[in-house]
């Protein structure tokens, strides 16, 4: 669980340090699975005036067997350490249904601080190499 959690974070960071120009929206998707887990990821960048606008970020987890007779602690620990990061420019939602968990989380760069581990955003980089970055870490790319 903590490696879905440390990934999840690794994702949301590569992220922004990948998107910064175009003016046109790129999603790109990814699913993982498990014997009692589907890990969803999908990373959508919306792109204006040749810079990143905003950054959706959302996974959803399916549980099955022992993580889901341990649901509530499960998402008590995601919904603790998401949350943690939530500022200005950051907003992130937790929720739970009855076998599953889903995060979301919405970023804009220009309200975010400067000293947040997830402003750092590289100028240089377009939507299509976004895309080609994501596709090369397996996820689907439009």
């Amino acid at each position: 669980m903590k490696r879905i959690i440390t990934s999840s974070l690794l994702i949301t960071m590569v992220c922004f340090l990948l998107v910064g120009c175009g003016e046109k929206k790129v999603t790109c998707t990814k699913e993982d699975k498990s014997d009692n887990l589907t890990q969803t990821e999908t990373i959508t960048g919306t792109f204006k005036d040749d810079k990143v606008n905003k950054l959706d970020v959302k996974v959803d987890l399916k549980l099955e067997g022992d993580y889901l007779t341990n649901i509530d602690s499960i998402y008590s620990s995601i919904k603790t350490q998401y949350e943690a990061l939530q500022e200005d420019g950051i907003a992130i939602k937790t929720s739970k249904g009855k076998d599953s968990i889903s995060v979301k989380i919405t970023m804009t760069p220009g309200k975010m601080s400067s000293d947040n581990d997830l402003s750092v955003i590289d100028d240089e980089a377009t939507a299509d190499n976004m895309k080609k970055e994501f596709e090369e870490l397996g996820y689907t790319c439009k």
